[in-house]
């Protein structure tokens, strides 16, 4: 019966790492095809604008102006005012707005609108979310010369509120408060404008995830983050090249690994060496083979470089990076509860 388990126990862990290996060797294969297409790109964004007209005291931003932006490879575009005094005009009168598109190679549109600022006695502009016009609300006995201002929705100040909402991961207790600001109108009503991330505050005291658990969340978060861990392993190969070391080689298992651990850590609450329940260092219980192998964390950073210049700063890092011995590499990085973790191994 022990030798049945065992061979049991071995082809479920076989199978949940052979998944994550395809997911992860395809979501990686793609991103640095997707890297090598940005590094050739000279395509600027195609921008389109539009004019904006506010009441006095009213607030703007950027995005007032944009009608649409395009990239040809990145999804999104990153839209600022041309200088910064355009964001701070206050007084009545027409403007131009020069806005500015750039994308990750620094290739950029300008392009100019409008903007109308509206002075106190002059025909108020009503918002997306404001009451009918002042000739359609009139109080019975008024006449339209007698029509105040005053009288209109406006805007008069912002607020905020906090909103709590209890989720489990994994036997985890999670409360996530996220705060969300309102413009507040003469009439008492709220439009949201923004809100900020949520902030988790965890119990972790029933973790009871096991590696098949968290395999299924593996595919999404390579999927969303594969460029952040393909440019990662691009920073290795510049600091190993730059030394006139043969570059690690990016390796599926100790990646799909590396994975798992980051997510374990965003999970459990432990960041450190020491695993949640069990002493094993997750390439034994995983089957991959090695020798001399060493795990570097770090979290809380989103720019590769930034980590791997963390990582380097770690006791002993430097001896094995730049050690011609570790030929394999493999990075992991997960978003958990809105904080990056990062994993990697390096091995000979």
């Amino acid at each position: 019966m022990k030798k049945w388990k065992t061979w049991l126990i071995g082809i479920t862990v076989f199978l949940v790492i052979g998944g994550i290996l395809f997911g992860t060797y395809l979501f990686i294969q793609k991103s640095m095809a997707d890297l090598d297409a940005k590094k050739s790109d000279n395509e600027s964004p195609v921008l389109e604008v539009k004019d904006v007209t506010i009441n006095k005291g009213e607030l703007y931003k950027v995005e007032d102006f944009v009608s649409s932006c395009k990239d040809n490879l990145s999804e999104e575009c990153s839209i600022e005012f041309k200088e910064k005094k355009m964001a701070d005009y206050k007084e009545p009168g027409e403007y131009e707005i020069v806005l500015r598109a750039i994308d990750d190679k620094e290739n950029e549109t300008l392009k100019t609108a409008h903007l109308v600022i509206a002075g106190e006695g002059e025909n108020p502009v009503p918002g997306d979310d404001s009451v009918p016009l002042p000739s359609e609300n009139i109080p019975s006995g008024d006449t339209p010369s007698e029509f105040s201002p005053e009288k209109e929705v406006r805007k008069v100040s912002v607020t905020s509120k906090e909103l709590v909402e209890t989720k489990n991961f994994y036997g985890t207790t999670c409360q996530y408060v996220t705060t969300v600001y309102y413009d507040v109108y003469s009439d008492g009503s709220l439009v949201e404008i923004r809100r900020d991330n949520p902030e988790a505050t965890c119990d972790y005291s029933g973790y009871n995830a096991t590696l098949k658990d968290l395999a299924g969340e593996v595919e999404t978060q390579m999927q969303t983050y594969g460029d952040t861990i393909a440019e990662a392993y691009l920073k290795t190969v510049e600091r190993r090249t730059g030394r006139g070391l043969q570059a690690m080689n990016l390796d599926l298992s100790l990646s799909a690994a590396a994975e798992l651990r980051a997510l374990e850590i965003g999970y459990s609450g432990i960041y450190s060496g020491e695993r949640p329940n069990t002493s094993t260092f997750i390439l034994d219980e995983l089957g991959i083979a090695y020798q001399g192998g060493m795990e570097y964390l770090a979290s809380d950073i989103l720019d590769p470089e930034t980590m791997i210049n963390k990582v380097l700063q770690t006791s002993g890092a430097n001896e094995t990076f730049y050690d011609s011995a570790y030929t394999r590499i493999g990075i992991g990085m997960a978003m958990v509860h809105n904080r990056s973790f990062w994993v990697i191994y390096v091995t000979q």
